[in-house]
């Protein structure tokens, strides 16, 4: 989505530093300028997109709250948190994979 309007503005002219955050940011003052040329048209579905992307980020906050209160009782879990760059969603998703990591009797087995 963040994509497809970096596309829409580009098309204009209109030119967002790399980052969502940025995106975030500034689509609202984009949609203010009057003078950076963009259709009735687009400024209503850039509204929209801007709006979706708040909706996205509270769906994707709740589904993460729900994944890492339903494996949170797992021992593994835990355990799986302190490798450096496994956060609750791939710790959940390596969960649901295996079931149980015990049956590694080392990391180097588990990644092969």
């Amino acid at each position: 989505m963040t994509n497809q309007i970096r596309s829409f503005l580009a098309e204009y002219g209109v030119i967002v530093t790399k980052g969502i955050s940025h995106l975030r940011l500034g689509i609202p003052y984009i949609l203010e300028d009057a003078e950076n040329e963009l259709s009735i048209p687009l400024r209503r579905l850039l509204g929209r997109q801007h709006t979706r992307l708040f909706q996205l980020d509270t769906d994707i906050e709740k589904i993460t709250n729900e994944m890492t209160t339903l494996v949170s009782h797992h021992r593994s879990f835990h355990t799986l948190l302190t490798i450096p760059g496994v956060g609750p969603i791939v710790a959940s998703m390596i969960l649901a994979a295996l079931n149980d990591t015990q049956e590694f009797k080392n990391g180097r087995q588990f990644a092969a």
